[in-house]
C-alpha cells in the first residue's frame, strides 16, 4: 500500500496517495511504516491544500521517522511544514526551521531533498532582499540537482537566479538563468 501511495503522489493522483496513506496507517503498522506512511500522508495534504492546521501533529510526524533514524523521511516532513509556515507568512520562522535542520538534511546526500531545502531557502532570503544568502542557496540547489534536471526545485532556483541578477541589474546573469529557468 505504501508503494500505492508513492506512485500516486508521484503521478500527481494526491488524493489516491491519501487514500493508501491512510490505508497503511489504520492498520497499526510498526513505526518505521508509520512514518513513512506520515510523510506521505503530508504530501497529498500538501498537495491538495490541506495541511492538518494543529502543527503538533505534523511535528509528531517528523519525530516519528526521527526516532527511526529515517533522516530523509523526517526532513521531506519538515519542507510540507516550512511550506505551510511560508504560505501563513511566518517566512522567518521556516528559514530558521530549515537551517536548523540543512546539516542533517545535507548528511543524507540525496539530491532531491538538499535542492529542495536550498531552493526554499533561496527563495525565502531573496523575499528577504538578503540576496548574497539567496545566491549561495540557490546555487548549491542548482549543483544538487545535476541528476534532476527537470525538477521543480531546479526552476525555483534559477527562477532566483534570474530575479536576483535583475535586482542587481546583471543583464547577462538575469538572462542565463531566465533561459535555464524557462527551459
Amino acid at each position: 500500500l505504501i508503494v500505492a501511495s508513492v506512485l500516486y503522489n508521484q503521478v500527481g493522483q494526491h488524493e489516491l496517495g491519501k487514500h493508501y496513506a491512510e490505508e497503511v496507517l489504520a492498520d497499526s503498522p510498526a513505526p518505521r511504516a508509520r512514518c513513512f506512511a506520515n510523510n506521505l500522508l503530508l504530501e497529498s495534504y500538501y498537495h491538495l491544500k490541506s495541511l492538518p492546521e494543529n502543527e503538533a501533529d505534523i511535528h509528531t510526524m517528523i519525530a516519528t521517522c526521527s526516532e527511526q533514524g529515517e533522516v530523509l523521511a523526517a526532513n521531506m516532513s519538515r519542507i510540507y511544514l516550512a511550506k505551510k509556515w511560508l504560505a501563513d507568512g511566518e517566512t522567518k520562522k521556516a528559514v530558521a526551521f530549515l537551517e536548523d535542520h540543512l546539516a542533517e538534511a545535507e548528511s543524507t546526500k540525496y539530491p532531491k531533498l538538499i535542492s529542495e531545502v536550498h531552493s526554499l531557502l533561496a527563495q525565502y532570503k531573496f523575499q528577504s532582499n538578503e540576496l548574497a544568502q539567496a545566491e549561495h542557496h540557490a546555487n548549491v540547489a542548482v549543483k544538487a540537482s545535476a541528476s534532476i534536471p527537470y525538477s521543480p526545485s531546479l526552476a525555483v532556483a534559477e527562477k532566483t537566479l534570474y530575479e536576483i541578477g535583475l535586482r542587481r541589474k546583471d543583464s547577462a546573469m538575469a538572462f542565463e538563468h531566465f533561459r535555464k529557468y524557462a527551459e
